[in-house]
């Protein structure tokens, strides 16, 4: 084999291993999302690689938070509600669940990630290494498990929400904040072809639906009606008793 079909032969192998397809509105793959009882598999952005021994497969959802999953309403781009989780639960309103995949001869420790979250609204922004969080779930050999071992750990997943502390901070965030969103998932390979999948999505704040507030507020009013009638009652019976 002559040293020029040998280089273009390379050259493809890099091409087909660095190819990748992104999926929207996609389900995830058994196991699927572990990470959270009740949490929906369906609604991610979903990308996958391949490399020299298998693939790396990258997702990111959207959920509003003690109520389900969201699902894009064009591509990549998601439409939420400002505002806060819905009581006796406190922060936002939503929040973002993250997967990693590997598949093949590949593992989680074969690369390196970082998660970027940029309000391009305030031209703010904050990047940091999801394997760092305390409380990964993790999937090896068949079977769920919180304790950290990336060389053979073939599942990484968690889910944030901006108003943790570690992102609230330097994203200047608020809960009434009317802004708009990109988060990135990005892999980079420790060793071998250079793949460097990144997986993103838009999410855009809207107002909360009037709807929910004038349906608090009738709840509330309807309260203390009933309240006032209850005292009216309780007096006229205290009136006949004497």
């Amino acid at each position: 084999m002559n040293r020029a079909l040998k280089l273009f032969l390379l050259a493809f192998a890099a091409l087909v291993s660095a190819r990748a397809d992104t999926i929207f509105n996609a389900c995830l793959a058994p196991p699927g999302y572990i990470n959270g009882i009740g949490n929906s598999s369906c609604g991610f952005t979903e990308l996958t690689a391949t490399t020299d021994i298998g693939s790396v497969t990258l997702a990111l959802g959207v959920v509003l938070r003690y109520q389900g999953e969201v699902f894009p309403e064009s591509a990549n781009n998601y439409y939420v509600p400002g505002g806060n989780a819905p009581l006796p639960h406190s922060g936002a309103a939503w929040g973002f669940p993250f997967s990693i995949t590997t598949s093949g001869g590949n593992v989680v420790g074969d690369f390196t990630y970082l998660i970027t979250i940029t309000d391009t609204t305030q031209n703010t922004s904050v990047s940091f290494d999801p394997t760092t969080l305390p409380d990964n779930v993790y999937y090896t050999g068949g079977s769920e498990t919180t304790q950290e071992n990336l060389a053979v750990d073939t599942l990484l997943q968690n889910s944030e929400t901006l108003s943790f502390p570690f992102l609230a901070g330097p994203l200047n965030y608020s809960s009434t904040n009317l802004d708009t969103y990109v988060i990135s998932l990005s892999a980079t390979p420790v060793s071998g072809p250079a793949v460097d999948p990144t997986v993103s999505e838009n999410i855009n704040i809207t107002p909360e639906p009037a709807g929910e507030g004038l349906i608090g507020a009738g709840l509330i009013g309807l309260a203390m009606a009933a309240r006032r009638r209850s005292r009216r009652a309780s007096a006229r019976r205290g009136a006949l008793v004497t």
